[in-house]
């Protein structure tokens, strides 16, 4: 099945893009090539051409009678090196600054989501809600720990009370039995 300009699409398959989506994304890589692509480039030739021009000075300037030892070649060729320098260590230090700058965003974007909040109880630190926790489990245990503790104390007791009586009614038989005896 074909589909020309006034025919749908089959289902499922994706129609292409329209004449305006085609008309925005040209529209972008103009955008992209006059403002971010020839700034870059032109950036790019710019540093390789002080590269250049500094090795160009230091190796070869003796050769086309260009004394490099003079005090105003030194300075250029030193300020073109830390150029060159800081060029190739700023990434760098962009990477070292992210943890800071994430640490300083979270910090915000903390502070800005617990305003947001409505306000209710304040949370607490987490070492006194622990302490609150184990508060109230010591307040359950000192509860039940009776009603736990009757019912087995009360079965020692009675177990305690049956072995004593039994022992003392043995006793007290075999006392008795033995003095019809001895008589």
């Amino acid at each position: 099945m074909t589909t020309g300009p006034d025919l749908p699409a089959r289902f499922g398959e994706p129609a292409g893009p329209t004449a305006e989506q085609r008309a925005r994304a040209k529209a972008l890589r103009r955008f992209n090539r006059r403002y971010v692509y020839l700034p870059m480039a032109l950036l790019a030739l710019l540093w390789l051409g002080l590269i250049v021009g500094m090795l160009w000075l230091t190796l070869v300037g003796d050769w086309f009678n260009v004394n490099t030892n003079q005090a105003y070649y030194r300075g250029l060729i030193s300020g073109v090196a830390d150029a060159f320098t800081i060029i190739m260590l700023a990434p760098f230090m962009v990477l070292c600054a992210l943890p800071i700058v994430a640490a300083v965003a979270l910090f915000i974007w903390r502070r800005q989501r617990r305003k947001a909040q409505p306000a209710g109880p304040e949370k607490l630190p987490i070492f006194w809600r622990l302490e609150n926790i184990v508060d109230g489990i010591r307040a359950r245990v000192a509860t039940s720990t009776p009603k736990l503790a009757r019912p087995v104390i009360s079965a020692h007791a009675a177990g305690a009370f049956a072995r004593s009586l039994l022992g003392q009614t043995k006793e007290i038989v075999s006392r008795e039995i033995n003095r019809y005896v001895d008589r």
